[in-house]
């Protein structure tokens, strides 16, 4: 990946989260509307619902649907982004390592992104880390507390503790005078994980 032009992550993320749901509510609607016909005593669009619903996985649109879905998916990832991810895995590569910072610090929502960025934040925990990268990390650990539960909040916490840096502490400890509830939790949270290195 050229890490001089940047991924549109968001949007990306955004047309992969819309396919999703269009793939879902297909079949969300085609059963809403075989529920009605049952209620309604209306047993020919009943059957008909039935037979289309029996042979959904072999129909065009959910086809469709089902490929759009998965392409949206795959635009998600910025170019050779599972390249990296193997390479980031296997060890010592700073190219995979950043192309990891930037997915972790753009932070994209999207099917199953959050297995994702769990498991490059365990692999990210095996680098010694250079300076800037370490700000980087730090800055996308506090990004999360500010904005959101995640799965992977807990794989923030351990490489929070790896980290451990004196600033880190102040920035969350700054963070549980927040008039966020959730904030101050998730705050508190990293720095009981922090109190454990």
């Amino acid at each position: 990946m050229d890490h001089n032009v940047k991924f549109d992550y968001q949007n990306r993320a955004e047309a992969a989260r819309q396919a999703r749901a269009n793939f879902k509510n297909y079949s969300k609607d085609l059963l809403q509307a075989l529920r009605d016909a049952f209620h309604n005593s209306n047993r020919s669009l009943y059957q008909k619902l039935f037979a289309e619903l029996r042979d959904l996985r072999t129909t065009e649109i959910y086809r469709n649907l089902l490929q759009a879905s998965d392409s949206a998916l795959e635009a998600a990832y910025p170019p050779n982004f599972w390249a990296d991810f193997e390479r980031l895995r296997s060890g010592d590569d700073l190219t995979a390592l950043e192309t990891a910072i930037e997915f972790l610090e753009a932070d994209p929502y999207f099917f199953r992104s959050g297995y994702v960025k769990e498991k490059l934040l365990r692999y990210v925990r095996s680098y010694v880390l250079a300076p800037e990268h370490a700000y980087r990390l730090q800055r996308a650990i506090l990004n999360v507390v500010d904005s959101h539960f995640c799965r992977e909040l807990r794989e923030y916490c351990k490489l929070a503790r790896k980290l451990n840096t004196e600033e880190l502490r102040l920035q969350l400890e700054s963070r549980l005078q927040s008039t966020d509830m959730a904030v101050q939790k998730r705050a508190r949270w990293v720095l009981d994980w922090l109190a454990k290195a």
